[in-house]
């Protein structure tokens, strides 16, 4: 009697171990997706020496309001050669945005978990330097309350 080896998917295989890692990821550190599901627009980021960089944000992005300083987009062309990337980890080679970490400290708008932390990217160094730990402001009309910065990486 001649044994067969079970097939295995690779590809199948492999998305379920990075789909459950990623679950434990956002579960063990009480992290939601950056944004919410949706379109993507054309942007600009601005970076520490005032490079300007294109970037692919969500439009709801710029609804961050901290201590009166809208998330908006900076004025000028785009000069840098390559895009910004909004979300990534410290290992990735380019230029990463920076960031700040928000929860919300009354009812979330709808598409967002309470009691959850999200991660929105800062266009400009204004809000990012106004979103101190414990700064207060809205989020797509919702209270928020700033818990975590990360500054810009160029790699």
């Amino acid at each position: 009697m001649v044994q067969t080896r079970p097939t295995v998917d690779c590809a199948v295989l492999l998305r379920h171990i990075v789909g459950t890692l990623y679950y434990t990821c956002a579960t063990s550190f009480n992290l939601e997706a950056i944004m919410s599901a949706g379109a993507f627009e054309i942007g600009r980021y601005i970076n520490n020496d005032a490079v300007v960089f294109g970037c692919r944000p969500q439009p709801e992005t710029k609804a961050l309001v901290i201590a009166t300083i809208t998330n908006a987009y900076p004025v000028g062309a785009v000069t840098a050669p390559v895009q910004a990337r909004l979300s990534g980890g410290k290992r990735r080679i380019g230029m990463t945005a920076r960031t700040v970490t928000l929860n919300f400290t009354g009812a979330p708008p709808a598409g967002y978990s309470a009691g959850r932390s999200i991660r929105v990217p800062c266009f400009g160094q204004a809000i990012y330097n106004a979103a101190t730990f414990g700064a207060v402001g809205t989020y797509l009309g919702s209270a928020v309350a700033v818990v975590g910065r990360s500054p810009e990486r160029i790699r």
